[in-house]
């Protein structure tokens, strides 16, 4: 299995912690700028990653309002 399908499946977990989405947000920020194919890149960005910077953005918001 290749980088590209291993983010899709971590990407697709469910029910894990908010730690694990935080983290593996930035695991596909690093591939979009490595040298991967684009093809792949395009496929992950506007595919599941778009899902995965929606659910992190929740995850950072619900986290600023504990801190108030």
């Amino acid at each position: 299995m290749g980088r590209y399908e291993e983010l899709i499946q971590k990407i697709r977990k469910s029910g894990m912690p908010d730690e694990y989405y935080l983290e593996l947000e930035k695991e596909v920020r690093e591939y979009l700028h490595s040298g991967a194919p684009d093809k792949e890149k395009r496929l992950l960005r506007f595919g599941d990653a778009e899902g995965l910077y929606i659910l992190c953005a929740g995850i950072r918001r619900k986290q600023q309002n504990k801190g108030n």
